[in-house]
């Protein structure tokens, strides 16, 4: 009984995003995506592109994670750009400020933890 209370309580502690305030759950996008269907997303693909300084091909393929926080006002996207015709792959974090997204580089690593932390 106390096993299931407590494994209920951490689950909602991640689904909320509350634990010690730190971003603790993210949504995977189980399937990779081409930059045509990313561009459908905000203006996100527009920063991608821009802070990598080429426009992508429609057919290049991207996965992302959406990243939450306690703070509803915060929200990050980390996306892995994986240009076919260059063969390059980049990893990308974009952190909403408002309605800007800002945008930096980060290590494969960074982006790979998102698979084991709380993914819906």
């Amino acid at each position: 009984m106390f096993l299931s209370i407590a494994t209920l309580f951490a689950t909602a502690l991640c689904v909320t995003g509350l634990e010690r305030g730190r971003p603790v759950c993210s949504i995977d996008f189980e399937e990779d995506e081409s930059m045509a269907d990313f561009r459908k997303f905000a203006n996100a693909p527009a920063k991608i592109e821009a802070f990598l300084g080429k426009t992508l091909a429609d057919d290049d393929r991207t996965r992302r994670y959406e990243v939450y926080h306690s703070n509803p006002s915060w929200v990050a996207m980390l996306v892995n750009v994986v240009e076919k015709k260059a063969g390059e792959r980049h990893f990308i974090r974009l952190s909403r400020k408002g309605h800007r997204w800002i945008p930096i580089t980060i290590k494969e690593k960074g982006f790979e933890k998102w698979k084991t932390v709380c993914t819906l």
